[in-house]
């Protein structure tokens, strides 16, 4: 049997724990990127999260005309995106969902960044998972009123 919507908790929707060291080279975080499935890691500097990186927009910036030759040697750190949503592994669903939705629309579908108590690095949620997540108890609240 599914768990109620309200027994969900961040920590059993991680879909991958994957991260980069915050004094990583642009370059070096880049070419990690191009062999994973993944868009968005966690930058963790020691065991705490420092932001989120792109693969879209560390792309872009290496991509234009002298991007490699000025940025390829930086610290991933310096470019992470301008906003992210990290939430604690326990954190009740209704509130994950309320912050990831309320995200202007050009950040919407960056991943949730899941940490422990200490905010220490656990893993990353991707939008679609909540949006599925959503959708399944809407259609299931949906039923219930049915009958």
């Amino acid at each position: 049997m599914e768990p109620a919507f309200q027994d969900i908790r961040p920590s059993s929707l991680i879909e991958h724990e994957n991260w980069v060291d915050a004094e990583s080279p642009l370059e070096e975080v880049y070419q990690r990127l191009a062999h994973q499935e993944c868009d968005f890691l966690a930058v963790v500097t020691g065991k705490k999260v420092l932001g989120l990186c792109s693969r879209a927009e560390i792309g872009m910036l290496l991509g234009h005309r002298y991007g490699n030759s000025l940025f390829a040697k930086k610290p991933v750190r310096e470019h992470l995106v301008p906003t992210h949503i990290q939430v604690d592994e326990n954190q009740n669903m209704s509130e994950v969902l309320q912050r990831a939705f309320e995200r202007p629309k050009d950040r919407l579908y960056d991943d949730i960044i899941v940490t422990d108590e200490e905010s220490g690095f656990l893993g990353m949620i991707s939008m679609q998972t909540l949006v599925t997540l959503q959708n399944r108890y809407f259609f299931q609240a949906i039923d219930d009123l049915k009958r």
